[in-house]
Order: structure tokens, then sequence, then C-alpha cells
């Protein structure tokens, strides 16, 4: 009974990556309520799309009754960010690792392994790596298949890799599957081929790419499981096949029920004229996407400037880059409430503007890009040790983004002359941010001064841990004279 209890569980919330068919789910909740198992009885208030926090508001009354299964539900909601990975930057990873630990202690293997993997990543207390993999290695010989799994993961040697993650599927633990897909080119189509059928919708999606003839198919299996960048994809082939009212009804229905900004963005650059391409798993290397980040600041600035001619705004839009498998950017779609239809032509017209990159790695690439728009001066914060902003960065973007009427006032010094400014700042646990270096001046000193004031006496509320990175800051009064010399 545990073990179907941990199942839904685990499919319900996509934990492993491993999915089910809603009906499917609900029929498997209400029999195991029958059968007495109280927390799948709050199965529909957990939300759809899953929410981490809705199942922990429903489970926590179990856990607290003893039932280890919802005990690790609290503790992936609190210690998880995202979903599925361990992060030592949850402000709430002391209480995450505590309930990792009581479901361990309820006798729940797979509760063992959660404490493993949060104390691997440090949640909740230092970071022991060694430590953790003393803990799942007994527990991969004790038959616990997601222990083999989790250590195949934090094994360096590949041949070790590949015989854990082996282990791992003789155990039934289908996720080790996309693993092994993901270390063999021969027999990529194989593991992906098993992963899909039990479950692993990312492994459909990737099975589509390689394998023209289950292109369908594979997508289909990957969405009847939830998959969204399963589902996403087949919308998407549906327009290049010739049904667009199709395949753009169902991007949106995508967008607007689950959330997929993905979905999102893919319908409105169908809508400006891109190619529907159902698959964009390609990757810029890291020095071209730092290249394209910079080339789009400077590209969308008049868009941003535009939008603000139209009325005050505040918040951030998402920018979706589509760059071809030889390099060339085909356009952009913004997504977000703050997004109109002049702004979104205006974001695809300037990103079409843009040279050509490098071939992204593994085909056509979607490239997401987060623009902040203040009606004051714009600013943002680009972290050094990650390329994607998380949601802490994110927070922490949008509090500094509060401090632009005082950055638009420096610009007032000389109102002609401020071109963007960058600084190197770093940001202490507690919110202190202590000014490092210029490496991009204004090329007014006086402008530089005052925003290095304002940045020194700046307390940022959202800061969690120590970060360091680079706060930009354009001005809105030199934007507006050069965009438009009669004024708005």
């Amino acid at each position: 009974m545990i073990a179907r209890w941990l199942d839904l569980v685990l499919r319900a919330s996509g934990q492993d990556g491993v999915t089910a068919a809603a009906d499917d789910l609900e029929a498997e909740a209400a029999l195991l309520c029958t059968d007495g198992v109280a927390g799948a009885c709050t199965y529909a208030s957990w939300g759809s799309p899953f929410s981490p926090a809705a199942a922990r508001a429903a489970l926590d009354p179990e856990c607290d009754r003893g039932d280890a299964v919802s005990c690790l539900v609290s503790a992936w909601a609190l210690g998880q960010e995202p979903w599925g990975t361990w992060s030592q930057r949850a402000p709430t990873a002391i209480d995450a690792r505590l309930l990792a630990e009581r479901a361990c202690e309820l006798d729940l293997p797979r509760g063992c392994v959660e404490v493993a993997r949060a104390l691997f990543h440090g949640v909740g207390s230092t970071a022991r790596p060694n430590k953790a993999r003393e803990r799942l290695a007994p527990l991969c010989r004790a038959k616990e298949g997601s222990a083999c799994g989790a250590l195949g993961t934090v094994t360096i040697d590949p041949g070790k890799r590949r015989d854990l993650f082996a282990r791992a599927v003789d155990l039934g633990f289908a996720p080790a599957l996309r693993e092994l897909a993901m270390m063999s080119e021969s027999d990529a189509r194989t593991f992906h081929d098993a992963a899909c059928l039990a479950g692993v919708g990312a492994s459909c999606r990737d099975l589509a790419s390689l394998d023209a003839a289950r292109e369908h198919s594979a997508l289909e299996a990957g969405c009847h499981v939830q998959h969204v960048g399963s589902c996403t994809d087949l919308a998407v082939l549906r327009v290049a096949e010739g049904d667009e009212p199709g395949g753009l009804s169902a991007l949106d229905a995508l967008c607007d029920t689950r959330g997929a900004v993905e979905a999102c963005a893919r319908a409105e650059l169908i809508r400006l004229g891109d190619l529907p391409r159902p698959h964009v798993s390609g990757e810029l290397s890291p020095l071209d996407r730092e290249l394209l980040d910079a080339w789009l600041e400077e590209g969308v600035w008049r868009c941003y400037v535009a939008r603000l001619g139209r009325g005050e705004v505040s918040g951030a839009v998402s920018h979706f880059v589509a760059v071809a498998p030889d390099g060339r950017i085909e356009g952009a779609a913004g997504v977000g409430p703050l997004v109109d239809p002049p702004l979104q032509q205006c974001l695809n017209d300037a990103a079409r503007r843009l040279d050509p990159t490098h071939p992204p790695s593994g085909g056509a690439a979607l490239v997401r890009y987060d623009l902040f728009l203040a009606h004051h001066a714009t600013v943002s914060f680009r972290p050094d040790d990650v390329s994607d902003l998380a949601p802490e960065e994110l927070a922490v973007t949008d509090e500094l983004a509060q401090l632009g009427p005082q950055f638009e006032r420096c610009a007032l010094l000389e109102p002609d002359e401020a071109a963007p400014i960058a600084v190197d700042v770093v940001i202490k646990r507690k919110g202190r941010v202590v000014v490092v270096g210029i490496p991009r001046s204004s090329e007014v000193p006086a402008i530089d001064t005052c925003v290095t004031d304002v940045l020194d006496a700046a307390h940022v509320e959202a800061a969690v841990f120590r970060m360091e990175g680079l706060v930009l800051v354009g001005f809105l009064q030199a934007a507006l004279r050069s965009a438009d010399p009669e004024g708005r």
C-alpha cells in the first residue's frame, strides 16, 4: 500500500520526471482513499497542474499523524527550487531537511534517499557530498532503486555511473532509463523508448526528435502523461502540417491552463510569421548566450521606451528568442501581462535585426531572456554564477527596480549624456549592497557617483544568501530624448 501511495505522489507531482494521465491518477487516488490512505483522499486539492504549496497544505496534517509519504511531500515543497531539485537557497531549507529526516525515521527508504540528496546539496546544513554518497550506497545495496539513481547522478566515473543507472532500472526506477539514454548515442532511442513507455515524458519528447517515423506517436504518448513539452511540440507539429488554427488553439490552452510560458511564446512566434519548428532542444554556448543577452538588451531598448509611452508599466517580460540551426535569429516573442501587440511586434523586429550567432548544439534553440520594465530608470541584476535567473534573483531584481526613481534623479544631472551603467556588486546575506566596481561607466562621473551612492545605501530584503553580480541601469530620460527628440 505504501508503495502505491508513494507512486501516486511521485507521478502526480512529477518529482522524478515520471507522470501519468490525469484520469489514471484520479482513479488510483480514489482506490487508495477507499483502501484507507487518508492522504490520497486530498488528491483533488493538490491542484491541476500540481501545486507543491497546495499539496503541502493538504498533507501536512497527515504528516503530523505519522504518514511518511506526506512528510516527504512537505519536505520537497519547502526545500526544492525548482521542483525536483534540492536547493540550499530555499528560505525554509532547515525545515525541509527535518521533514525528510522524519520520513526516513518513519521507515520510508525514499525518505532516507532524500535526506542524502539534501545533504549533498547543503540543504539546511553544510554540503557534504562524501557523506551523502556513504548514505546512498547501502540503500542502493538494499535494493532501493531511487538510491541507485541518486548515487549515479553524483558519481563521476562514467562506467560506475552507467552500472548504477542500470541497477536502478533493474530495480524499477524508470528515470534512470533517461540517464542511460543520455550516456549512449548508439542505444539512445532504445532507452528513450523504454523511458517513454514508463511515463518519462521528456524521453517521449526526445524520442520524437530522434525518430521521424515515430514523431507523432512519441509526442502523443508524452502529452498523454501530461508532459507539457511534448504537448507543446505536438501542437507546433500540427501547425507545421497545415492545421494552424488547431495547433494555435492547443498552444493557447497550454498557455492559459498550464501556465506553460514556452507554449505562450511559440504561439506568438507563429502568429508573428516565424517558422513552426516542433523541436527546439538546441543550446547556445555560454559565450554566445552572454553575447545574445547583451545584444538583446541594446536591441529592445527602443521597444521598452515605446511601451512606456503608451502608459506607466512595471514588471517583467519573458522574452523568447528563436535561433535557427545555422545560428540565424528568426524572431522573438514576449510573454506576460505587459506585452501589448505593438511591443510584441517591436521585440520580434528587434531580434530579427540581430547578427547571427554560432549554430546552437543540438539543432534549433529557444532562448529565454527576462526584461524588466519600470516607469523610471530600468534596472536588472545579473548574478555571476547562473545563466538563467532563479526565483531569488528575480526577487532581487524586482526589489532593485524599486530604486528606479532614485537612479532617474541621478540621470537628471546630465540627461542628454547619460549612458547605461553597469556596477559590480556584492549583496550580503542580510541584504546590504556593497559596490565593488564600475566595469561600464555612464560616461558622466557625477552620475556614476550618484548611482553608486544609491546602491551603497540600499538594503535588499529578498537576499536570502550572498550573491555577486552586475546591476545594470539604463536611464529613461536619456532614452526618451534619443528615441523621441520632441519628447512625449
